[in-house]
């Protein structure tokens, strides 16, 4: 009532509202440093203080009355940027109160209990939980004595008026002049800065529009507040979050801002970044007001709602999709989340209820809205604080398709290029799936460092270029919160139960640089291992089967400065392992058999061969002519095998380059370029005989140094 009769009775406020008399010299103009931040100064476009801590002005917002503020006032240093070094007062709850037909909120600080220092700028700052929503500076007078507290006292900075103001603007009045009012204009040097007499009562009143406490620009926001003993739900058009009754960890009441955030992603960014699965949807960010400290009592539920209608997907691929969460306290950390029945999304976008997933289009959260009984975020507990995002991607695995295991000349460049195969839990392919490349060991480059997977879920590099030496090369494939086991992250999707954090799959491929036709690396088991005729020389060429059909073949050559290796592989089934090799050699390279030539060789019957050409056969003109090196005194030198599978019949020889036997066998050095041909028999009796490139015409191969 005597705020009232103050306001009605000019007379009465000025001789009973305050017994103390204000220096009528105008005041110190205030520091530059001195500032307010609201709406009409530059600050938060939903948020006004309103007289008399700031001018009258208009609004364009809808007031919003279901937020829970506080009002803090503390004291600030100095400087050119003062910050607060001690609180003096704060104001929550039940302290302020919600004027809903005036439509602002409001406090009255008594300062005469707080004993303010007239030397100091004191600042009264509101936020909702840890947002500050803006904030005025204040000066007490620094001359006369206090109030006794019931009084009222204001004034902007700057030279005071006369002695016959009008009315203050909330009273119903202009500019309040004379010793007890304030002059709306700025003080020179700086922004306006608020005086009041020490020790007076302030009404501290401020408006908050809906939109105040959501991210500038945001597609879609709103914001409630939620009590603990209700619980309620927070929509968007695009998601939203419920709570259940009784899930605070402490805390009657939170306020809970639900907002989209497609457009406020920066050129590049993602919604969960750094997940290097395809993401579909809409980006949902829920956060609260405070942040919570501790893990909700009970699940709350985030909606993301998607028009199944509008993703390229198969409709079974889009069942698997679930929603992934998005930490900005820990951005390492990615969750894929349960899906759980929800009641958002069909009324917000009238999803068909015939499709399972998206009749729910919901997750169990992670972050600020889990169980403790999720043993994953007991561990992750200062996830529950943070700002998260949310969003559809589809889980997915990768496996090496080709690539893996060659060999090549350091500095060259490998003849496949690596590539991995992304699949969904059901083995279809996954498309733009982004899977990232290094080369891990052995030096070298892999172009391009990024590939995503195109619509058969394949991804391959352009090239992989080795190092310089003889050694080893790899390179790896690598995708976050894409699975390198058998299994997608969260399989089987359908029965996910808890949040899953995700890691990061690695997949490696292996090469050696080798020097062509010479490599250290070899086995003699009729076995071609991946990559161990990589290095060798080769050339293709056509066998004759059994039955008059013919078959492909390749037979391959190199060293490694000791013995001389040597492989055909034919293109048949290993039904056809009843078969003999030999090869005859031209020692010098002259094109002319020579009496003591070279010839080994193997058969399936009994085994490897080492022969020379004797005088006669030399003369003659018979393919496989020779006796063997034991017969003449010599050794047999070398060794062989034959192998095979379902696909293919192989042939393995060794013979040393220079085994001392010089009556029988060649002595070969690097530079040699030694001749051969070879002859190739399949069937009981030879039925099908093969001699390449022909009788005496001889292929010349390179022997190479290390």
């Amino acid at each position: 009532m005597k705020r009232v009769l103050c306001g009605a009775a000019l007379a009465l406020f000025l001789v009973g509202c305050s017994d103390n008399v204000l220096p009528t010299r105008p005041l110190a103009a205030p520091s530059s440093s001195y500032d307010i931040s609201d709406g009409g100064h530059g600050g938060n476009a939903s948020f006004f203080f309103l007289p008399p801590l700031a001018p009258r002005t208009s609004f364009a917002g809808e007031f919003d009355p279901n937020v829970r503020p506080a009002v803090e006032i503390c004291e600030l240093g100095d400087g050119p940027a003062p910050a607060c070094e001690m609180t003096v007062r704060t104001f929550g709850g039940q302290d302020i109160k919600v004027e809903r037909r005036e439509r602002h909120y409001e406090v009255v600080w008594h300062t005469g209990p707080d004993h303010l220092d007239p030397a100091r700028v004191y600042r009264i700052t509101v936020r909702v939980g840890g947002m500050v929503l803006g904030y005025r500076d204040v000066e007490p007078e620094r001359h006369g004595g206090s109030s006794n507290g019931n009084g009222w006292g204001w004034g902007f900075g700057g030279s005071y008026g006369g002695s016959h103001g009008a009315g203050p603007s909330w009273f119903g009045g202009g500019a309040w002049g004379g010793p007890h009012g304030h002059d709306d204009r700025a003080t020179s040097g700086g922004p306006d800065i608020y005086r009041f007499r020490n020790g007076s009562s302030i009404p501290i009143k401020f408006r908050i529009e809906k939109g105040a406490l959501c991210d500038t620009g945001a597609m879609e926001c709103n914001v409630a507040v939620i009590y603990d003993s209700v619980g309620g739900t927070v929509p968007i058009a695009s998601g939203g979050v419920y709570f259940s009754p009784y899930s605070l960890p402490g805390y009657d009441a939170i306020t809970v801002i639900a907002e989209r955030v497609d457009n406020l992603l920066a050129p590049g960014e993602e919604c969960v970044p750094g997940l290097d699965l395809p993401q579909f949807g809409p980006c949902i960010r829920i956060r609260t007001e405070p942040e919570l400290a501790d893990p909700l009592l009970k699940d709350a539920v985030v909606s993301v709602c998607v028009d199944p209608g509008k993703l390229p997907l198969s409709e079974t691929q889009a069942d698997l999709l679930h929603v992934f969460k998005w930490d900005e306290q820990d951005p390492g950390t990615v969750q894929e989340l349960p899906n759980v029945p929800e009641a958002i999304c069909s009324q917000t976008v009238g999803l068909r209820q015939d499709r399972s997933l998206f009749s729910r289009a919901l997750a169990a959260v992670s972050s600020f809205f889990v169980q403790p009984a999720y043993a994953v975020h007991t561990g992750l507990g200062s996830l529950t604080k943070s700002f998260s995002r949310f969003r559809w991607a589809l889980p997915a695995r990768f496996s090496v398709l080709d690539g893996d295991g060659q060999a090549a000349a350091p500095g060259s460049t490998v003849a496949v290029a690596p590539a991995v195969l992304v699949q969904d839990e059901n083995g279809d392919p996954v498309k733009d799936a982004r899977v990232h490349w290094d080369v891990a060991a052995g030096g070298g480059s892999v172009e391009p460092l990024t590939v995503y997977s195109d619509s058969a879920g394949v991804a391959r590099v352009d090239r992989w270029t080795l190092g310089p030496d003889y050694t080893a090369n790899t390179v790896d494939a690598w995708g976050f919160g894409i699975s390198d086991g058998p299994e997608p992250y969260g399989s089987p999707q359908a029965s996910l139960t808890e949040p899953v954090v995700v890691d990061t799959g690695h997949v490696r491929f292996s090469a050696r640089g080798c020097k062509p036709i010479f490599d250290t690396s070899f086995g003699v088991d009729g076995v071609m291992s991946p990559g161990e005729w990589d290095c060798a020389a080769h050339d293709d060429f056509t066998v004759n089967l059994p039955g008059g059909t013919t078959a492909p073949a390749t037979v391959y050559w190199k060293n490694d400065g000791a013995n001389l290796y040597l492989a055909v592989r034919v293109d048949a089934g290993a039904g056809n392992l009843d078969a003999a090799l030999r090869f005859d050699f031209d020692n010098n390279g002259d094109g002319v058999a020579d009496a003591g030539d070279d010839a080994f060789g193997i058969t399936s019957g009994s085994g490897f061969f080492d022969d020379f050409l004797t005088a006669a056969c030399a003369q003659g003109s018979t393919p496989g002519c020779g006796a063997s090196d034991v017969s003449d005194g010599g050794a047999t030198n070398g060794r062989g095998a034959i192998g095979g599978d379902a696909g293919h019949v192989v042939f393995e020889l060794a013979h040393p380059l220079a085994s001392g036997d010089t009556g029988h066998d060649f002595q070969l050095a690097p530079g040699d370029t030694p001749g051969f041909y070879l002859s190739l028999s399949f069937g009981q009796g030879g039925d099908a005989v093969t001699l390449w490139p022909g009788f005496r015409t001889w292929r010349h191969m390179g022997v190479a140094g290390p």
